[in-house]
């Protein structure tokens, strides 16, 4: 994907965008920023997207998983910024 590189943890600009993101849905309004930083430390797994040229977060999910027959997928959010844009491929 052009522009965007995919990451597997947030600085803290990223980690401040995730709380933005969380502040502007009604499903993840009035999450603490402490409380962010410790859900991401204690998250199994981290994927999230980056713009390339701003290092802005874009979209952010995070895996719970036993690694061996369960896995869940939480807080999947994209930036309000960042959709609705066709993103290319390469």
């Amino acid at each position: 994907m052009k522009g965007y590189r995919f990451v597997d943890r947030l600085n803290e600009n990223q980690t401040r965008d995730l709380w933005q993101f969380y502040q502007e849905e009604w499903w993840t309004r009035g999450r603490r920023l402490e409380d962010i930083e410790n859900m991401l430390g204690h998250s199994d797994l981290i994927f999230a997207l980056v713009e390339e040229a701003s290092d802005r977060l874009a979209g952010f999910s995070r895996v719970l998983t036993d690694y061996v027959y369960k896995a869940l997928v939480l807080d999947v959010i994209v930036g309000r910024d960042f959709r609705n844009n066709a993103w290319e491929w390469s």
